[in-house]
């Protein structure tokens, strides 16, 4: 499943968990596009594909935490401009026990315009 286009554009979340919806494989372009109040996002295991300028603009995201799979260096894609211009410094988390923090900050670093300094791993 997926959550489709423009669905939260601009919206007020501050925060939003996803990591309970196991069937979720794709972020579609511009779902979270501009949504300004966003400070924090949870993805699940499911999840595959984080399409084209899905955080754009989400200018105070600072913390993303993941469950990420096993083979997650091949079976995730990250769209051109996903992460542009979200916050300079945050941090992230590995909520899979067998990849380190570390390895998610180093992988998602330059993915999708990912900042590529300034972020750190969650404590």
């Amino acid at each position: 499943s997926s959550i489709d286009y423009n669905a939260f554009n601009q919206c007020s979340l501050t925060s939003v968990n996803l990591s309970n919806c196991t069937s979720l494989k794709t972020i579609s372009t511009y779902v979270f596009f501009q949504s300004l109040s966003l400070t924090s996002v949870s993805f699940p295991s499911s999840l595959t594909e984080i399409q084209e300028a899905a955080f754009k603009y989400c200018s105070k995201l600072n913390y993303i935490a993941w469950d990420l799979p096993d083979d997650y260096q091949t079976s995730i894609s990250i769209g051109y401009y996903a992460f542009w211009d979200i916050n300079s410094v945050g941090s992230v988390e590995s909520f899979n026990p067998s990849i380190s923090s570390q390895d998610l900050l180093d992988w998602i670093k330059g993915k999708g315009n990912f900042p590529s300094s300034g972020w750190t791993i969650a404590c």
